[in-house]
This record gives structure tokens, sequence and C-alpha cells, in this order.
């Protein structure tokens, strides 16, 4: 699926070029994408909803239409796992100075922890506000 994923995020960056357009895995589960403040939003929602059809070729049907898999475990447990999602946060380097790459990479989880914290069970982006700084 990571591999897929990444696959998928260069085909996106691929539709919308711009000189700007970069990717990394930045290692386990999490991708840096730099990109224009104006194609921004247009990529995290094409990459949200492109990842959902994408991740559904990984699932049984039965899977699917329950909305999880069930797994075993390390210690011989069945385990329910839910369907695999994104959650994608875009930062606007426009709405303040950045001086290190970390600083994008904390503003991101940081808006991530906003989002994980609506409860919300499927695929979805954040992308922070444009205006003033």
């Amino acid at each position: 699926v990571l591999v897929a994923l990444g696959q998928l995020m260069q085909k996106v960056l691929d539709r919308n070029p711009h000189p700007q357009n970069f990717l990394a895995h930045l290692g386990s589960d999490d991708f840096a994408l730099i990109t224009s403040e104006k194609l921004a939003p247009v990529i995290a929602e094409e990459v949200v909803d492109s990842f959902d059809e994408m991740v559904a070729g990984f699932y049984d049907v039965s899977d699917l239409t329950r909305g999880s898999v069930i797994i075993t475990d390390r210690r011989g447990a069945e385990v329910e796992c839910p369907i695999v999602t994104i959650a994608l946060a875009a930062v606007l380097s426009s709405r303040r100075a950045l001086s290190h790459a970390a600083e994008a990479y904390d503003l991101a989880e940081e808006l991530l922890r906003v989002l994980k914290s609506r409860d919300v069970t499927e695929s979805c982006c954040i992308v922070e506000r444009t205006g003033d700084r």
C-alpha cells in the first residue's frame, strides 16, 4: 500500500506540474509533498480521492462491505481492523517564515492532530487557511 501510495502521489504531481513540486518518503507511513500554494488544495483532494479508489483493490469485496478486515495478531487473537484510509495535511509557507523543513513537519503534525480529533473514519485532508500571517 505504501509503494502504491508513493506512485499515486507522483502521478498526481505529474498531472499537476509545477516547478516547486517535490515528493519525499519520510519513513514509515509519512510522506512530504511540496507544491505551490495554489495547487496544494487541488492536489490534496486528488490524492485523497485517488487513494480511496486505489486502496479498494487491496481488499476482498466482503471486507470492503463490512468496512474492516479480520486478522490474527501476534498472540493468535482475531482482531478487526478498519479499511486503510489516508489523512493529509497541507501547510502553507506564505503564512509564516519557515527556517527549517522540521518546522513544516511539526505544523503538519499539528494539523493532523486537529483532523484526527474530529474522529473522522474516512480518508480526508486539511488545508491550512490562507490569509494574513
